[in-house]
């Protein structure tokens, strides 16, 4: 299992997403992927990552954003 977060800070050229809000957000996806080696050279994963993106009440409006996001892949290895 694979537990990650990351953050960053989003500019846009215009106001995201509309209205009074602001051209820079802030954003943060926390993402669990479990996975699987299927054989000794490829790997199977299936995760899932909540993207959320606000301006932290910045601006007149804070109408922030979630996208769900769910990941199946297959990876091939380095045989060991």
């Amino acid at each position: 299992m694979v537990v990650q977060v990351t953050s960053g800070v989003a500019r846009f050229s215009k106001i995201v997403p509309y209205g009074l809000a602001s051209r820079g957000n802030f954003t943060v996806s926390p993402n669990l992927t479990l996975q699987w080696d299927a054989t000794p050279t490829s790997r199977i994963s299936f995760g899932y990552t909540l993207h959320h993106m606000s301006n932290m009440t910045l601006a007149a409006a804070n109408a922030g954003m979630n996208s769900h996001i769910f990941l199946a892949r297959i990876t091939k290895r380095r045989a060991r």
